[in-house]
């Protein structure tokens, strides 16, 4: 009955979204619906599956950013914003790198706007923060793939949003800004 749905599952890393979820969203979507999925471990759960790939577009580079900052592009030109900001949830550690597939376009990338996943450093945006355990590093075959943030999938019948970190993380101004822009690509 709603024709925008946001999902956010902001630091969790296990049962971001289950199979029930994802059957859910996926009858949501093929419905004309829209969705904003924000969290910084659903690839590193998910993106292996179905609804990663097909519904969202979007593949799974690496966990672990390294870098706090994000540089928009497209539908975020001119935006650059940073993760766990003054007046934002400080609880984003490791957020995941993806990369758009089968006609998504990128809106965000991790550092500068061209940066490729080979030039990360995996490793948590905080200082201080509990090494990362059982974490998967870029993986040889995707160093030159884009170190992507964001993923935008206008799939005609719908469209999807895939934010690779916890957008609550952001500052009030910037996450404002960023919810702005996707709400006018969303409505475009």
């Amino acid at each position: 009955k709603y024709q925008l749905l946001i999902w956010a599952t902001g630091e969790c890393y296990n049962g971001t979204l289950s199979g029930g979820d994802q059957q859910n969203l996926s009858q949501y979507l093929e419905g004309g619906g829209y969705l904003l999925l924000s969290g910084q471990d659903i690839g590193f759960e998910i993106g292996s599956s179905g609804f990663y790939t097909n519904y969202l577009k979007s593949k799974f580079i690496g966990d672990s950013s390294g870098n706090p900052r994000v540089d928009g592009g497209g539908a975020l030109q001119g935006a650059s914003f940073t993760l766990n900001g003054q007046g934002g949830a400080k609880n984003q550690y490791y957020p995941d790198v993806i990369a758009p597939q089968g006609g998504a376009t990128l809106a965000g990338t991790w550092g500068t706007e061209g940066t490729k996943a080979g030039a990360l450093t995996p490793q948590s945006v905080q200082s201080g923060a509990p090494a990362p355990t059982n974490k998967l590093i870029i993986k040889a075959q995707s160093v030159n793939e884009p170190a992507g943030a964001i993923v935008l999938n206008d799939a005609g019948k719908y469209r999807t949003v895939n934010v690779s970190f916890g957008i609550e993380s952001l500052s009030a101004a910037e996450r404002s800004s960023v919810i702005g822009k996707l709400m006018a690509w969303f409505g475009r």
